[in-house]
């Protein structure tokens, strides 16, 4: 994939439609931050800081999401947020974690290995400061390995929950809205 570059555009949102587009078409969006930080001339440099800011916010949204669902018992939804940010190339090993965890909860070792390895390819970060996640990924994928192997039953529970998971499909956007409620208790909003 050649440098995003910003020639020629005239604001970020013609900049953002642009890579949108090219999400929905499998652009990873961590390598387009990525990229944009390394590769843009110093005079592009505010404007790059901006859509970096802008465009891995959505990721970190999805890991809030993904949290937030696990905690509501929502396994399945949590596993699309967090696996949107593996195809992303999630640059934190959060989601990452989190998909090895509930994979391994529901007794699906191969998909639980498939995101070590995911994790484990990822470029080593150049302060060195994912060294030991990546020790702990490697102890992961063994201890992943051998469960596999003493295993050797399907768990119906684990393919019903991520067969149900298909069925949504998980729309981002963002509501605006005024909080009616005034009493403790379930807030209430209003949709503007």
């Amino acid at each position: 994939m050649k440098p995003i570059s910003l020639e020629g555009f005239q604001n970020i949102n013609d900049i953002i439609y642009k890579l949108e587009v090219q999400f929905k078409l499998g652009m990873p969006r961590a390598k387009v931050c990525k990229d944009l930080l390394l590769n843009s001339p110093i005079e592009d440099m505010e404007i790059s800081l901006e859509l970096e800011k802008i465009l891995s916010s959505l990721m970190l949204k999805r890991n809030l999401i993904g949290k937030d669902w696990e905690k509501s018992g929502l396994d399945y939804l949590a596993i699309k947020a967090y696996e949107k940010n593996v195809v992303d190339l999630f640059d934190g090993s959060f989601p990452y974690e989190r998909l090895r965890i509930l994979y391994s909860k529901y007794g699906l070792y191969e998909k639980a290995m498939d995101v070590c390895e995911k994790y484990l390819s990822l470029p080593n970060h150049p302060l060195g400061y994912d060294t030991k996640k990546r020790l702990r990924f490697n102890e992961f994928l063994i201890d992943l390995t051998k469960k596999k192997a003493a295993t050797c039953r399907n768990n119906e529970y684990s393919f019903s929950v991520l067969n149900n998971s298909e069925n949504y499909l998980i729309e981002e956007f963002i509501l605006k809205g005024k909080k009616i409620s005034k009493s403790a208790g379930k807030a209430k909003y209003e949709i503007n």
